[in-house]
């Protein structure tokens, strides 16, 4: 059998002390890995109601939700330069155990950040010549 091989908490299905586990606190700052996540969404769904020939209001808007990303990940460093990792539990569907989870430690703070800044550096360093 496949699964025979996997320890019992990576099987779906199946309860386990793994995953009636008491959940691990929540930091205040959880919420703000929701709005990082969900920031370039919210500026997709408005560029996609800007008029057609609005290029440059579209490459501010761009790069204004690039820095915008940038400083909230930031402020999230002197917890994960810590060690602290970051976490948001949403119950997804709680009726079989499954939940929406959110992390940041380091590494994932590390990349998060290189992709971000990237896009603001290209991003404000295109924009002052299109005008």
């Amino acid at each position: 059998m496949l699964f025979a091989a996997l320890p019992p908490r990576f099987i779906v299905g199946r309860a386990t002390a793994w995953s009636r586990r008491t959940p691990t606190p929540t930091l205040p700052n959880s919420q703000l890995l929701v709005v990082i996540l969900a920031l370039p969404f919210v500026g997709s769904v408005v560029a996609a109601f800007l008029p057609t020939a609005a290029r440059n209001a579209a490459a501010l808007l761009a790069g204004v939700i690039a820095v915008v990303g940038v400083g909230l990940l930031a402020s999230t460093f002197p917890m994960t330069a810590a060690g602290t990792v970051l976490r948001h539990d949403i119950p997804w569907l709680p009726s079989i155990g499954l939940d929406i989870v959110l992390r940041l430690d380091g590494l994932s703070w590390m990349f998060g950040m290189l992709v971000l800044a990237i896009g603001a550096f290209t991003k404000c360093a295109q924009f002052p010549f299109h005008f």
